[in-house]
């Protein structure tokens, strides 16, 4: 139904309080303005256009937005939006009248089928006592499309009904996001009575413009960074909810809880995969707490973030599946054990590499009895070499000489290796074991990855306040060339890609900002048994990553690839000559006792690991 924009004189001044300018001037310029002049107000153009039905608890943030209608006692449910808070929505703008210039007066949240009893049990019904707008929205244009609704009272949290968190980061880097609601299916079809999920992949503003901006008077400044532009390129896209959201859940405490990245504004009806346009949430973060906090939102502190929300509602969210254990016939359970990221303390092989009057993070691991290595990054700072290690927690040792590989470039991401030599040997006690080097150029299954960050955000079943930081171990599945995938801000450091060099490792999950950060230098290793003994392997350094490899994989040096150069600094009489006798302890020789390890012999009766190493070392009789 279209209307004449006069219409628009008789909204409330409590829904247009800044009494934006409606008239057209007499003087026609063109003929071609009948979409200005006769403007719609949409009840919803983009949405979930085709997706598959949402499970129990899975969006209980996701509201729907009506309108009472008196004359048959009924509710027409036209906009969608998502609770954020005790007792406030957050939608689109437009939502803010329908197509007869009525206001929304109820939000209903977790029912997934409005238009049935099935799950009314867990259903929670509100009134709606404030409507507030963003200030610059105009109805005439599509900018600015956003809005909040304050409820009646607060909410009842439950498993079906909690608030989502904001996402306030400019940089969307997620390679796909979901939009939900209960928008129609198909042109000229009825809404779905289920909630629909969808799956859709953000596109670059530049390319959707091609779409939008040609002739669409709504939009005479083009798409800004205001907005969201995303497609599903599977379908077609047609009508659904205006106001819904758009997502992406994140891990915490081995859960996992929905951030808002965008609100659902406009789309083309049923165009051929053509994207849909969100209002981007981060551009108007300050503006969301500024006003709920305003409109008396209690507990909307002022230092109000992604950790805190995430905290104040975490016992209401799902678990991360990687914990749920499902078993036939049988309710799942859950395995904290199965964690994908833990608080533990590093590898006592691990050592923390140190300047004088300098602070820089920086790892490496214990090969040797006077040898660490560790990534070309952390061989200088500021164009200054580091001084010690620190190792063992507590000791301390002088660094007497750097090699950096030959053919490393500064700042590139390949031949990013080094080699620390001691002063001394190492005080290590008898017990000790340095780490093995793995030799071999393939690893299947998952390492163990290291990282810092808060201790609060990743403790299984924890939802206390706890801002101090702690060290991490993350379970990393191990990526090959096709699913690896780096995130973008390290191509200059890697403009030929991938290279063989390179061990990549992590989980498809994104986790909640500042969860954990990388250690450069850091070691991927695993505990491997041989001959019934274990060792430590190192199998990479930690070179490249961000967010411990949540979400975008973490980068190693892979030191499989650089055993000839190892060979040729720490081993320099090293020969391919078979009569030429090598030493790991050099007061040992051919033939002599090794006590309570065997015989020394020959490199060629040891394994092929040792042979590696071209060293003669101590058998088992």
């Amino acid at each position: 139904m279209y209307l004449f924009l006069l219409l628009f004189l008789g909204i409330s001044s409590a829904l247009l309080e800044d009494k934006e300018p409606i008239m057209f001037p007499n003087e026609r310029t063109t003929l071609d303005d009948c979409h200005l002049r006769y403007f719609k107000l949409e009840s919803g153009e983009v949405g979930p256009p085709h997706g598959t039905a949402a499970r129990f608890r899975e969006f209980a943030h996701m509201a729907a937005i009506g309108w009472t209608d008196l004359a048959n006692e009924s509710i027409e449910w036209q906009c969608g939006g998502s609770l954020i808070w005790d007792n406030f929505v957050l939608t689109a703008a437009h939502c803010a009248v329908d197509s007869r210039n009525r206001a929304p007066d109820v939000v209903r949240l977790g029912d997934l089928d409005l238009f049935t009893a099935v799950d009314d049990a867990h259903a929670q019904q509100f009134g709606i006592v404030a409507i507030v707008r963003h200030p610059e929205h105009r109805f005439a244009a599509r900018y600015h499309d956003i809005a909040l609704l304050k409820l009646d009272r607060n909410v009842r949290f439950t498993l079906t009904v909690s608030p989502a968190c904001l996402w306030a980061d400019e940089e969307v880097r997620f390679p796909t996001l979901t939009a939900t609601g209960w928008g129609n299916t198909g042109f000229a079809m009825k809404r779905t009575p289920n909630l629909l999920k969808v799956t859709l992949k953000p596109i670059d503003n530049k390319q959707c413009s091609e779409v939008y901006t040609s002739g669409d008077r709504k939009l005479r400044s083009g798409l800004q960074e205001q907005h969201i532009c995303a497609v599903d390129e599977k379908m077609d896209t047609c009508e659904g909810d205006s106001g819904g959201p758009l997502q992406v859940k994140l891990l915490h405490n081995s859960r996992m809880s929905p951030f808002l990245v965008g609100v659902t504004s406009f789309g083309i009806t049923c165009g051929a995969s053509h994207p849909g346009v969100y209002t981007r949430v981060s551009f108007y973060h300050d503006w969301i707490v500024t006003t709920m906090r305003s409109q008396g939102a209690v507990g909307f502190e002022e230092n109000y973030n992604a950790t805190l929300c995430t905290l104040r509602f975490a016992e209401y969210r799902e678990f991360d599946e990687a914990v749920v254990v499902r078993q036939k016939d049988h309710e799942a359970e859950i395995d904290g054990t199965k964690m994908r990221i833990r608080e533990a303390p590093i590898p006592e092989q691990m050592v923390q590499i140190r300047w004088f009057r300098k602070d820089r993070d920086c790892y490496g691991v214990i090969v040797d009895e006077d040898t660490v290595l560790t990534v070309a990054d952390c061989a200088e700072f500021e164009e200054e070499p580091p001084s010690f290690i620190t190792y063992l927690e507590t000791k301390l040792m002088a660094i007497s000489s750097i090699h950096v590989h030959p053919d490393h470039v500064r700042g590139s991401g390949y031949n990013n290796i080094a080699i620390l030599k001691m002063s001394q040997l190492l005080d290590l006690p008898l017990d000790f074991q340095p780490s093995c080097i793995w030799h071999e150029p393939d690893l299947q299954g998952s390492v163990n990855a290291y990282g810092r960050g808060r201790r609060d955000i990743n403790k299984f079943g924890s939802s206390k306040l706890d801002p101090t930081e702690s060290n991490h171990l993350i379970q990393s599945p191990v990526q090959n060339a096709s699913s690896c995938i780096l995130s973008k801000q390290f191509d200059q450091r890697l403009p030929h890609g991938l290279a063989s060099e390179h061990f990549c490792v992590g989980n498809d999950v994104f986790q909640v900002p500042g969860s954990c950060n990388q250690l450069a230098g850091s070691i991927f290793d695993r505990t491997l048994f041989k001959k019934n003994n274990k060792y430590h392997h190192t199998m990479a350094l930690s070179l490249l990553g961000r967010d411990c490899g949540f979400g975008e994989h973490l980068i190693g040096t892979r030191l499989a690839s650089h055993v000839e150069w190892m060979k040729s600094v720490l081993l320099p009489e090293y020969g391919e000559v078979a009569s030429v006798l090598r030493y790991i302890d050099p007061d040992l020789r051919e033939k002599d006792s090794c006590e309570d390890r065997g015989r020394c012999v020959p490199v060629e009766q040891c394994s092929v690991s040792w042979r590696r190493l071209g060293t003669f070392v101590p058998t088992v009789p």
